[in-house]
């Protein structure tokens, strides 16, 4: 009868334990989705730094030839989310030569019946200078009837650097055999900040990087016109992965030189918690941004 009793009484106390630790995992739940809520109400800048480890950038990122800043503050960007396409052909058949603008240069395309050779050229010209480049000329197939060659096209790279252009639009000269095919001026975006490892003084060669990488200096040259300040961006992403947010870490102050065009910072970065994607803005003082606005930022620097 003894041994009856214990026994009851050590399955009581086993419920009643058990009671107690379901209750109490209950309560973290609804805790844990208290805090959920709670963060799913706050602005998007301050949920990321909740749930994000903080990164050390003033340790992990070399700069030089200026000096950081804390006079001053900007907002956050954000960044519409956009695919960029620049290697698509002309539309049908090809009846008048012509010369566009594009997405990082240009594009041509000429009628069927040009003296296609090796001597196709074309030429870019402005006040200051004169470039040329040998043309690779590539045939639009009509596939749908007889494959009948519907003309010729190229799209090249042309990065219209700063100091190069002499701030009027540049005209370009397509040449076959010393024909005239296409000869006409046509504007072009002034690359007005530029990150490099190594320079080409052309137009007709793309320098600014994509894509950078670890333990290893690149040099970002702006132009002083437009400058007394710059503001190095890092991008995180909102948790929908609609949009991008970049926030502001460095404020920098370039060094004076003796350069009238530009100034040149020297930038690295140094540990892989801070790959990720980086925005340089550059701006008057009394021209910084005072509200945070959604742009189609394309002018980004990816650290691998």
């Amino acid at each position: 009868m003894k041994t009856l009793a214990k026994g009851c009484l050590f399955l009581l106390i086993a419920i009643i334990l058990c009671n107690c630790v379901k209750k109490k995992t209950a309560e973290d739940e609804n805790t844990t989705s208290e805090t959920a809520s709670n963060l799913d109400y706050l602005p998007v800048n301050e949920r990321i730094e909740k749930e994000e480890k903080p990164i050390n950038f003033a340790e992990h990122i070399k700069l030089t030839n200026c000096t950081i800043t804390t006079d001053y503050s900007v907002p956050n960007m954000l960044n519409r989310i956009m695919g960029i396409g620049d290697d698509d052909p002309p539309y049908g058949p090809i009846e008048k030569n012509t010369l566009r603008y594009f997405w990082g240069g240009l594009q041509i395309a000429l009628r069927n019946d040009i003296p296609l050779n090796e001597n196709t050229i074309i030429i870019a010209k402005n006040s200051k200078h004169e470039f040329s480049k040998i043309l690779n000329l590539r045939p639009m197939i009509d596939s749908s009837y007889n494959n009948n060659i519907l003309g010729y096209y190229e799209n090249i790279l042309f990065e219209n650097k700063f100091w190069l252009s002499d701030g009027d639009d540049w005209q370009f000269i397509v040449k076959s055999n010393n024909k005239i095919l296409i000869d006409e001026k046509l504007s072009q975006n002034s690359v007005s900040s530029i990150i490099f490892d190594k320079l080409d003084e052309t137009p007709f060669v793309v320098n600014k990087l994509r894509t950078v990488y670890l333990h290893k200096e690149y040099t970002y040259r702006f132009m002083k016109k437009y400058t007394e300040i710059i503001v190095i961006y890092y991008q995180r992403y909102d948790p929908s992965g609609r949009y991008g947010i970049y926030s502001p870490i460095f404020y920098l102050i370039p060094n004076e030189n003796e350069n009238e065009e530009y100034f040149d910072i020297g930038i690295s970065w140094n540990d892989e918690s801070v790959e990720g994607e980086y925005h340089f803005g550059y701006y008057k003082i009394n021209e910084l941004p005072d509200e945070e606005k959604m742009y189609a930022v394309m002018d980004f620097v990816q650290v691998r």
